[in-house]
């Protein structure tokens, strides 16, 4: 079974939001993954706390909508939205789809914020994702490590990780938009 295929197994959240006081400059927050199906699923940006992160967003199966300034964005099988919190954003399951079936990873620091910004002016905040990416292979193969020990991991080991996964992102993402 591929980490991808374990990924999309689980349910669950795992955060790091105690450590936040480090204010370090790349830094992991929170993970999860969920299988939506009763259409009550809605997250609204503006309803959250001040402090400023982002949310990478992986669609599995099903679809989502983002809705940012009243556009609408789809985020079907395959694709992925990039977002900033807070911002005038919200994201649900579409009202088409059974099933929304995703995996996150929300950051913060002041490293992710330009490096965020630069993937979004390049691709936009709907993003591609191959199915042989290594940034989702990344990101489901950490996320299965931490559901099967959550507290094991270390704040340092969690930055390295997120930085490794934004710079993986940012390479697959820049070379894509010159393909």
């Amino acid at each position: 079974m591929t980490q991808q295929e374990l990924a999309r197994q689980q349910s669950g959240d795992v955060s790091f939001r105690r450590f936040q006081s480090l204010k370090l400059p790349c830094l992991s927050r929170s993970y999860g993954a969920q299988k939506v199906t009763g259409h009550n699923y809605k997250n609204v940006q503006l309803s959250r706390n001040p402090e400023k992160f982002v949310i990478f967003q992986y669609t599995f199966q099903g679809v989502g909508e983002l809705l940012i300034n009243g556009v609408r964005y789809e985020v079907p099988e395959g694709k992925a939205f990039l977002i900033f919190v807070p911002s005038a954003s919200v994201y649900v399951q579409s009202p088409d789809a059974a099933l929304y079936h995703f995996i996150y990873i929300s950051l913060m620091g002041d490293m992710v914020m330009d490096i965020v910004q630069r993937i979004i002016e390049k691709c936009g905040m709907v993003l591609t994702i191959r199915p042989d990416s290594q940034a989702l292979e990344m990101l489901c193969e950490h996320f299965n490590q931490l559901m099967a020990s959550p507290s094991s991991q270390d704040i340092y080991e969690e930055a390295g990780f997120a930085w490794s996964f934004l710079l993986t992102l940012l390479k697959e993402q820049e070379n894509n938009a010159q393909e």
